[in-house]
């Protein structure tokens, strides 16, 4: 059972392109969005995903901007509360 790190809304509240490994979980598209919010690269493929985004990389600060408006929105502590307190099945 995977476990929420808060890295990904530490990572996009400083504004930072968020290059997500993609695994069987796919966890944090509960928070954000692929394609939107964030990259997923997959295994094997994070050179070839890096060459795509570094010479495109002003072509990505809208994905920047969407993490960041989720991320100050979603990470407080009422969420917490209701999400990992309240929620407890």
């Amino acid at each position: 059972i995977p476990q929420l790190k808060t890295r990904a809304f530490e990572a996009a509240a400083s504004k930072t392109l968020m290059l997500v490994k993609k695994d069987k979980f796919r966890y944090l598209e509960k928070y954000f969005t692929p394609g939107e919010d964030f990259i997923y690269w997959e295994p094997g493929q994070l050179s070839e995903t890096l060459a795509k985004v570094i010479p495109n990389w002003n072509s990505y600060g809208f994905m920047i901007d969407n993490a960041y408006k989720k991320a100050i929105n979603c990470y407080t502590l009422r969420n917490f509360y209701e999400d990992f307190i309240l929620d407890k099945k």
